[in-house]
């Protein structure tokens, strides 16, 4: 489970009444500003602007940078990015096939305000294909979606609630363990310098651990 309020992972074993916890650097939710991805992987640039399904969009040439051994590449992909909505609103792809992303407008569902998102797929000989998604701006996923095979995958009964803290807390008689340890590899065990008839203390998975 994440612990975000306290920066902790934190996995529990019951079979053996044990738990591990790790910290995780702080996250955040917001989406990219840009569509470019890490300077490693591409080389981004920003073309100019233009006007889309009546929304302002910004204009991004991506263009992969090669694997070592690899000449340089010269397909690029290109995105028409929603600044707004901080999604890309088209993208054309080196082989001529598009994606286009277009907002139907806004909807209830299950009691709360969504976005009613519609993409439609091209390929390069011209098949098509669409699917839909309705967005939770507050919640910041996607309640709802509509797949091209026919596929629909839908949240029901939404109920904002403060969970109780006793849900994510450690069940009692557990045991914290060291993670490093409880993730280590399989080991044969070893009796060299132990006691005789003392087992091997062992983690979650019935890993060794090396004694104290």
């Amino acid at each position: 489970m994440t612990l975000p309020g306290q920066g902790l992972v934190r996995t529990v074993f019951p079979a053996d009444k044990t738990y591990v916890e790790m910290t995780q650097p702080p996250q955040t939710a917001e989406r990219p500003a840009t569509p470019c991805p890490p300077p490693a992987v591409a080389r981004c640039e920003r073309t100019g602007t233009e006007t889309l399904d009546g929304r302002a969009v910004e204009v991004w040439k991506i263009t992969l940078n090669p694997l070592p051994g690899q000449d340089a590449s010269t397909d690029s992909l290109q995105i028409w990015w929603d600044a707004e909505h901080k999604l890309a609103a088209r993208e054309q792809y080196p082989d001529g096939g598009t994606s286009t992303v277009v907002l139907r407008g806004r909807i209830d569902y299950e009691g709360r305000s969504v976005e009613h998102w519609q993409m439609t797929m091209t390929s390069s000989k011209g098949k098509t294909m669409q699917m839909a998604r309705w967005h939770d701006p507050e919640l910041q996923t996607d309640v709802r979606e509509e797949h091209a095979n026919g596929a629909v995958r839908a949240f029901r009964n939404i109920r904002l609630v403060a969970p109780d803290p006793a849900w994510f807390s450690v069940p009692a008689g557990y045991r914290r363990i060291n993670p490093q340890a409880a993730y280590r590899e399989p080991q044969e065990p070893s009796s060299k310098g132990m006691p005789s008839g003392k087992a091997p203390a062992e983690t979650p998975g019935g890993y060794p651990l090396a004694e104290p």
